[in-house]
């Protein structure tokens, strides 16, 4: 994960709201915590550049309540186009109000009137964001080593079953070692009870000894 020595300066905010009052004072205290700041009264207008401009901002902070786009439709284009934080702002502080905005994927839900620290503090999100992908990518590259060690690990074990297997004319002598097979059976009868994580080596096995038996 890499962050610019001078983050969270020059974070890229676009700001929407239909209000150009609140959009000025808005813009003001962003700019005085060093933000790159657009601003949009128009939601369409600010889908429209959020198009253009992909990997040109790193949050948006949007109005509920606009009178040509909804916030929640904006937030629901942005989020099935672009991966990009989404943090809405309104008055409406009911419970249900916050929770629809959640809900639709916004990353945050700011009730006005907004205090400076509460925008001050939007670059948690960025980082938030940057850290949970480089954990995915992390995952995902332990995840696809175990797997081909599994794989590795089942082509010497199915290796050593049909190295057992007899030749025509001799008697079998030799079955596989259960320790071998990454699975349970009953001792007694040799009844297959889970198949474990490389399940299908007893299918392999099974049918070796149906081909040993003919």
């Amino acid at each position: 994960m890499t962050i610019p020595e001078q983050f969270p300066t020059g974070l890229r905010v676009l700001v929407v709201n239909d209000d150009t009052s609140c959009l000025r004072i808005l813009e003001t205290i962003l700019r005085r915590c060093l933000y790159n700041v657009t601003t949009c009264s128009q939601a369409a207008v600010a889908l429209n550049l959020l198009r253009k401009k992909k990997g040109c901002f790193d949050v948006v902070l949007s109005d509920v309540h606009m009178p040509d786009v909804d916030g929640y439709i904006l937030l629901e284009h942005i989020g099935l186009e672009m991966d990009l934080l989404v943090i809405m702002m309104s008055a409406d502080e009911r419970v249900s109000a916050v929770m629809k905005g959640i809900f639709h994927g916004a990353c945050d839900y700011l009730i006005k009137p907004i205090r400076e620290e509460e925008l001050r503090n939007i670059w948690q999100h960025v980082i938030r964001k940057k850290w949970n992908e480089n954990k995915e990518v992390e995952y995902s590259s332990s995840f696809e080593v175990n797997v081909d060690n599994n794989v590795q690990s089942y082509s010497t074990m199915a290796f050593r079953v049909a190295a057992q297997v007899p030749t025509a004319g001799q008697v079998p002598t030799l079955v596989p070692s259960l320790a071998d097979i990454p699975a349970s059976y009953d001792a007694n009868s040799g009844e297959m009870l889970n198949q474990g994580p490389l399940g299908n080596l007893g299918f392999i096995v099974d049918e070796l000894a149906f081909e040993v038996s003919l």
